[in-house]
């Protein structure tokens, strides 16, 4: 989906963006710690998978326009 940038009308291209605390997702309880660690890596591996796609996809269509 498509995510616009969070801008208002008053703003410059590059606003000042203040420090904030990092957020943290608390660990889960023991017993539950194992399947949220393979779920971790399973998403990471679609992510990094995902982005491998994408970028397979603009190589095809740079080629295309390159080679037409």
């Amino acid at each position: 989906y498509y995510a616009p940038a969070f801008r208002f009308e008053d703003e410059d291209d590059n606003p000042w963006i203040p420090y904030r605390q990092m957020s943290e997702t608390p660990l889960p309880e023991n017993h539950l710690l194992d399947a949220r660690l393979r779920k971790e890596k399973e998403d990471a591996i679609n992510q990094i998978n995902h982005v491998r796609n994408v970028l397979q996809q603009i190589k095809q269509e740079a080629n295309h326009l390159l080679n037409h």
